[in-house]
């Protein structure tokens, strides 16, 4: 038999905050409580479980939106397992680049740090290296002002 829990309790038992529990009801992650006369929140004790599975979805990387989306549509009967999965391998490939960009990074790093070192070597003791020049990668062209810039002849500027 299912016990009723204050809001209190369940923060405890799912180690979140009641702040968090009052928003995941607002986002619609969480049903809608019984009420005391007080006007108390009573959840039960099955609440704990759910939080627990919003938790570590949200840990795993989906979004709070997902994961409401996600228990809309189990909750109305449907079966959201391809989405669900669809959703973790588009995170899987978002990582998988983001992976591939720091390893470029990365290499470029190791480069910079081997060319500064020769810089180093090369440089006198008492003279400045200018390691952060050397990141710029390509000056800035100065251009000329553009004819509408220039002011034109024989027109007073006030």
């Amino acid at each position: 038999m299912s016990q009723l829990l204050t809001i209190g309790r369940v923060a405890a038992l799912a180690e979140v905050s009641p702040d968090t529990i009052r928003y995941y009801e607002r986002l619609g992650l969480l049903p809608k409580p019984l009420r005391t006369p007080a006007g108390y929140r009573l959840y039960a004790d099955a609440i704990v479980h759910r939080l627990d599975v919003i938790r570590s979805a949200q840990k795993f990387g989906f979004s709070l939106g997902e994961i409401a989306r996600f228990l809309r549509v189990r909750e109305s009967g449907g079966k959201p397992c391809g989405e669900v999965r669809a959703a973790a391998e588009r995170m899987l490939h978002a990582v998988d680049q983001q992976i591939a960009e720091l390893k470029a990074t990365r290499k470029r790093m190791t480069h910079t740090l081997q060319a500064w070192d020769e810089r180093l070597i090369r440089t006198p003791a008492n003279a400045p290296a200018h390691l952060l020049e050397t990141l710029v990668r390509s000056p800035r062209v100065k251009t000329a002002p553009s004819p509408r810039a220039a002011p034109r002849a024989g027109r007073a500027r006030w």
